[in-house]
C-alpha cells in the first residue's frame, strides 16, 4: 500500500510538471532559442527589445526556400553577435504567424533582414553573408553612429516650384503617409534616389505629401 501511495504521488509529480512545461511551451510572450536564435511575435517582441540598443531581426516564412537556405548563415551570425562585446541579440520572425509586426515593419518579401536600433528599424540590403552582415550590424551598433540622410528630396508647397523648375529631369513621387503601396515603395525608392544622385549630372527623385 506504502509502495503503490508514492507511485501515485510521483505519477502525479510528473504530470504536473508536463503539464507546466507544456504551458510554458504554449506561452508566446516567452522568448525561445532555436539553434542560438531567438524567436520572436507578435506577443514578446516589444517586452524583449524595450531595453535593447541593437538588435539583428529575421523576417521569414516557414515555407520560403532561401530562408531555409539562410538559416544556417544566420544561425553562424548569431553566433558571432552573441561573443561580441556587448552580445548583440539576433532574432528571427515567423512573418506568416507575427502578422502585426510583419505590416508594423512593411515586409512584403522573405528573408527581410532589419537591424533595429534604439526602437527603429534600419533596412539591410547587402549580402547575406556571415560577413557582410556582422559588419554593418557592428557599424549600426556604434554608439556614434546615426542614419545617413535620405537622398529623397522632400517638396512642399513652399519648395515645389522651385526645384522642379530648376531640374532638367526630376521624379516626383506624390504619396500618402497611410498607403500602404506607398510604404513598401519607400526603400525601393529611396535606393533609386541614391543610385541616381551618382550620376553625372545627378538625377534627383521626390516626394510629395499629397495629404499635406
Amino acid at each position: 500500500l506504502l509502495f503503490q501511495n508514492l507511485l501515485q504521488k510521483t505519477l502525479t509529480m510528473m504530470v504536473t510538471m508536463m503539464m507546466i512545461e507544456d504551458d510554458e511551451d504554449d506561452d508566446d510572450s516567452v522568448v525561445k532559442e532555436e539553434n542560438g536564435v531567438l524567436v520572436l511575435n507578435d506577443a514578446n517582441f516589444d517586452t524583449f527589445t524595450a531595453d535593447k540598443d541593437t538588435v539583428l531581426l529575421e523576417f521569414y516564412a516557414p515555407w520560403c526556400g532561401h530562408c531555409k537556405q539562410f538559416a544556417p548563415e544566420y544561425e553562424k551570425i548569431a553566433k558571432t553577435l552573441k561573443e561580441n562585446d556587448p552580445p548583440i541579440p539576433v532574432a528571427k520572425i515567423d512573418a506568416t504567424a507575427a502578422t502585426s509586426l510583419s505590416s508594423r515593419f512593411d515586409v512584403s518579401g522573405y528573408p527581410t533582414i532589419k537591424i533595429l536600433k534604439k526602437g527603429q528599424a534600419v533596412d539591410y540590403d547587402g549580402s547575406r553573408t556571415e560577413d557582410a552582415i556582422v559588419a554593418k550590424v557592428k557599424e549600426v551598433s556604434d554608439p556614434n553612429w546615426t542614419p545617413p540622410p535620405e537622398a529623397t528630396l522632400v517638396l512642399t508647397q513652399d519648395n515645389f516650384d522651385e526645384v522642379v523648375n530648376g531640374a532638367d529631369i526630376i521624379l516626383v513621387e506624390f504619396y500618402a503617409p497611410w498607403c500602404g503601396h506607398c510604404k513598401r515603395l519607400a526603400p525601393e525608392y529611396e535606393k533609386a534616389a541614391q543610385e541616381l544622385s551618382k550620376r553625372t549630372p545627378p538625377i534627383p527623385l521626390a516626394k510629395v505629401d499629397a495629404t499635406a
